[in-house]
C-alpha cells in the first residue's frame, strides 16, 4: 500500500472529506488529492500534522513500521538497543522518503543525501528516537543542516523575487481589465467649520461610444454620495465632483452604463481620499513632568505641586499648504472622579512659525478635598479657529495608587 493510500484510507476511516482535510493541514482540495494519487508527497511538517491527525506513529504512515502490537508483560527492550533501533529506524523514515518523492531511488547500502535531508531526518529522529543517536549519523546531520540553512536562504530570495513578479503580473492584468486609461481625484475645497470636502474626479476612458454616461459613488459608513461625470473639452476625460463629510474609510467608484448594461469599477485613490477625518483632524501632543503629588491623610486632600504642563498642536498640512489652521486656545481641566473641579488657560509662546502653537503652564500648588481611592486626572484641551476641539489626558492621580503619567 502507498503512502497516498494510507492517506486516503485514514481519512475514510475519521469520516472526513478531502476539503476537511485540506481545511485541517492548511492546504487546498487539490493538494490532498495529489497526496491520495501519490501524484505529490507532503512536506515533513505535514506529514507530522497527518500522523498526529491519524493517531499513528510517522513510521506507520509511511509504511517503516507496523501497526504496533502489546508486549507480553516483563518483556524488556535489551539495554542500548534502542538508540541503535532509533537510528536505524530514522534512516529508513529518511530513504523511504527519499525514494517516495525523487528518481532514482536511494540504495541503503549507499545513501544519495540531498541537502535538505536535515530537516527530515531531525523530524524522524524526534518522533522515533527514545536516546541519542549514534555520533556518526549525528555528524551528518549537522553537516547537512547548514547546507540546509544555505538552500533555504536561498529560496527566501527566489520567492521575494517571484511575489514581486506576480504583483506586476497581477497589476498588469488588472490594467488590462480596466475600462479606464487613467483616473484622478483632486481636493475642490474643504470646508473644516462645516465638516466637508468636496473632491473632484477626473477619467479617461479606453473606449468612448455613443450613450455611454458615467457615475461616480462614493461609499462611507453605511451612506453613499452620487454625482454624473461630465464629458470634457476633448471628449475623452470626464469630470465630476461630490462634497463629502470629513469620514474615514471612504471608496471611491465609477459606474459606467451604456445600452447593455452597467459596469461598476473601483478607483484606487491614495490614502489622503480614504481618509479625510484623519488627514484633517486637530492633532496636537502635551505632557506633565517636574514637581510632585501626594496625598495629605491629615487634611484628607490631594496635593499637586509645582507641575509643568506642556503642549503643542499642529495644523493639519495636507491640502493647505499655503493656510494653516491655526489654534484658538488651549486649556488645562483638573477631574475629581468625572466632576471638573477647575479649568486653567495655558499660556502660548511667542513663535513665528505659524504651523505650530506651543503652550506652557506652571501649576503650583493645588488642594483637592478628597478620600485616598479618588482619581484626580489632568486634561489637556485644544481647539483651533473653527471651534473644533481635541483633548488628551496627561496625568491621573490617586492616594493609594500613585501617579500615572502619559
Amino acid at each position: 500500500m502507498t503512502i497516498g493510500a494510507r492517506i486516503a484510507q485514514h481519512r475514510r476511516e475519521l469520516g472526513m472529506s478531502q476539503e476537511e482535510l485540506g481545511e485541517a493541514m492548511g492546504v487546498s482540495r487539490q493538494a490532498i488529492s495529489k497526496w491520495e494519487s501519490d501524484a505529490a508527497l507532503p512536506e515533513v511538517e505535514k506529514l507530522i500534522a497527518l500522523s498526529r491527525l491519524f493517531s499513528i506513529p510517522v513510521g506507520q504512515l509511511l509504511g517503516v513500521e507496523e501497526p504496533s502490537m502489546e508486549e507480553p508483560a516483563g518483556a524488556a527492550e535489551p539495554e542500548g538497543d534502542a538508540d541503535g533501533r532509533a537510528a536505524r529506524l530514522a534512516e529508513e523514515v529518511l530513504r523511504r522518503y527519499v525514494e517516495a518523492q525523487y528518481s532514482p531511488p536511494v540504495r541503503p547500502a549507499k545513501p544519495r543525501w540531498k541537502p535538505w535531508a536535515a530537516g527530515i531526518a531531525a523530524a524522524a529522529v524526534v518522533l522515533l528516537g527514545t536516546g541519542q543517536v549514534v555520533s556518526d549519523f549525528q555528524n551528518q546531520i549537522r553537516g547537512l543542516q547548514q547546507q540546509t540553512d544555505e538552500i533555504r536562504s536561498s529560496q527566501i530570495e527566489v520567492n521575494n523575487q517571484v511575489s514581486s513578479i506576480t504583483q506586476r503580473v497581477e497589476e498588469s492584468l488588472a490594467s488590462q481589465a480596466s475600462r479606464l486609461v487613467n483616473s484622478e481625484l483632486t481636493m475642490e475645497a474643504l470646508d473644516l467649520a462645516a465638516g466637508t470636502a468636496t473632491v473632484g474626479a477626473a477619467v479617461t476612458p479606453k473606449a468612448v461610444e455613443e450613450g455611454l454616461t458615467l457615475e461616480l459613488v462614493v461609499i462611507g459608513d453605511g451612506q453613499s454620495w452620487r454625482a454624473d461625470f461630465a464629458p470634457g473639452e476633448d471628449g475623452l476625460t470626464y469630470t465630476a465632483a461630490v462634497t463629502l463629510p470629513l469620514e474615514d474609510g471612504l471608496r471611491y467608484y465609477v459606474t459606467f452604463r451604456d445600452g447593455q448594461g452597467q459596469e461598476t469599477e473601483e478607483l484606487e485613490p491614495n490614502g489622503a481620499f480614504s481618509y479625510l477625518a484623519e488627514n484633517t483632524a486637530l492633532d496636537f501632543d502635551a505632557n506633565v513632568g517636574g514637581g510632585g503629588w501626594f496625598y495629605d491623610g491629615e487634611t484628607g486632600e490631594a496635593v499637586l505641586k509645582d507641575l509643568g504642563i506642556y503642549a503643542q498642536s499642529y495644523s493639519p498640512g495636507l491640502w493647505r499648504e499655503d493656510d494653516p489652521v491655526q489654534t484658538r486656545r488651549c486649556t488645562l481641566t483638573i477631574w475629581q472622579g468625572e466632576t471638573p473641579v477647575e479649568t486653567i488657560p495655558m499660556e502660548r509662546e511667542e513663535s513665528s512659525d505659524r504651523w505650530f502653537a506651543t503652550y506652557w503652564l506652571e501649576l503650583e500648588e493645588r488642594r483637592i478635598p478628597c478620600a485616598p481611592e479618588e482619581v484626580i486626572r489632568l486634561e489637556v484641551s485644544v481647539e483651533d479657529e473653527y471651534g473644533r476641539t481635541a483633548s488628551r489626558t496627561v496625568g491621573e492621580y490617586s492616594g493609594d495608587g500613585g501617579m500615572v503619567q502619559y
